[in-house]
């Protein structure tokens, strides 16, 4: 009976020494502290993307300047496939009326199209479906179609992947009806006192609405354009034309034009003239004589000549100072003018307040080349003026007396 109890009692013990190493193992684990799982850094590995670059040849248009072109090239090694590309374009227009600005451009099959939105894939305009590094750039026209009305058009061109991770910075192409006011043109005018012309800048440079017309409340009564020409700015006068300035009289009947052409301007006064409407451009000033008339007197050819042929023949043949007209003055002044007036078709026999002809004007000059030229047009030569003569009775030489009796 002894024997099972001392087997019992050495199970007990072997228990307890195992239930110790137990206890004393946990503890040992409990004093450090417990280690994490490290997660997972391994990212996945996306494909590259070849890299298609879209380029424009331009930024800026204006004016008749309205077509421009994108390219497009491959700046990777991979091959582009065109059919991933989407191209998109938006047009926002802004001016006092009119929309409906369009961008004109042809398709794969050359077909023509005018849209203001547009969304294709970029194998709708070529039929080319892939691009590998060092292939000719792909070029795709356009030609903005603006309206009346608009002066500004902002045209906005985006290139869009089909998994959109890899869009290609838009480009901004901005079409301006006329030159934008520069902040310089503001400053040259104030610097010379010419202050209603800065503050008119001001407002156009701003996009206020302001008359470019209106009349500066001082002695003189100018306008912008005005105060531009006494500046010999043309890059604001060149402005203020573009955007409808006249040739208003300022308190002297004197137009900007006049001003111009008697400070000797002539670079200014051509543009006057190029850019004005005919109807504005001879009238008579408070001495009663045209601009066309101021010009041939001071010798100014180059301008007359462009106001030749600006007017129409009733401008030419219209009555200034002392009934004169526009022949009268060429006769005494410069034979090209004569013939610019006669090719004109103006009346080669008016008569002034005396009744002399242009003709009787020549002969008293005693200048044969013009004399020869106005006969040989045509001139009447037996008219007679209010003193009772014919311009052979004017005749100063044999050789003028000789031209005129044949």
């Amino acid at each position: 009976m002894q024997q099972p109890q001392k087997k019992s009692i050495y199970q007990y013990l072997l228990v307890m020494w195992l239930l110790s190493i137990v206890v004393s193992c946990n503890c040992k684990n409990a004093s450090k502290p417990a280690t994490k799982k490290k997660p997972d850094t391994t990212k996945e590995i996306q494909p590259t993307l070849p890299n298609l670059v879209l380029n424009s040849d331009k930024t800026t248009l204006q004016g008749d300047d309205v077509k421009f072109q994108l390219e497009l090239k491959n700046d990777s090694e991979g091959e582009v496939n065109l059919s991933e590309y989407t191209l998109q374009i938006n047009l926002q227009e802004e001016g006092e009326r009119g929309e409906g600005s369009m961008l004109h451009y042809q398709d794969a099959g050359n077909s023509g199209h005018d849209e203001s939105e547009i969304n294709q894939s970029l194998i709708y305009f070529t039929k080319q479906t892939g691009l590998k590094k060092g292939n000719p750039t792909i070029i795709l026209p356009f030609e903005l179609h603006h309206v009346a009305g608009v002066t500004k058009v902002t045209i906005t061109i985006t290139l869009e992947h089909k998994d959109k991770k890899e869009n290609t910075p838009p480009i901004t192409i901005v079409w301006n009806k006329f030159p934008p006011i520069m902040d310089q043109m503001i400053q040259d005018a104030k610097s010379k006192g010419y202050n209603f012309l800065a503050d008119v800048l001001t407002k156009l440079q701003k996009g206020e609405a302001v008359d470019i017309n209106s009349i500066y409340t001082t002695a003189e009564k100018e306008t912008a354009l005005h105060q531009a020409v006494r500046l010999r700015n043309l890059q604001i006068v060149n402005a203020l034309l573009q955007r409808g300035a006249e040739l208003k009289k300022n308190e002297y009947g004197h137009t900007p034009l006049r001003y111009a052409i008697k400070k000797g301007y002539v670079e200014i006064a051509e543009v006057l003239i190029e850019k004005i409407d005919g109807s504005q451009l001879n009238e008579k000033e408070y001495k009663k004589n045209t601009t066309l008339e101021y010009a041939i007197v001071h010798g100014y050819i180059g301008i007359s000549k462009a106001l030749i042929k600006k007017l129409n023949v009733l401008q030419l043949n219209t009555i200034g100072s002392k009934h004169n007209t526009a022949l009268h003055y060429a006769v005494q002044a410069d034979s090209e003018i004569v013939e610019e007036l006669i090719l004109k078709g103006v009346e080669l026999d008016i008569r002034n307040q005396h009744d002399d002809t242009p003709l009787h004007l020549a002969v008293e000059r005693n200048d044969l080349e013009i004399v020869k030229i106005l006969l040989a047009k045509g001139a009447d030569k037996t008219i007679v003026n209010d003193a009772g003569k014919m311009p052979v009775d004017l005749a100063k030489t044999t050789e003028m007396i000789d031209l005129l009796s044949k």
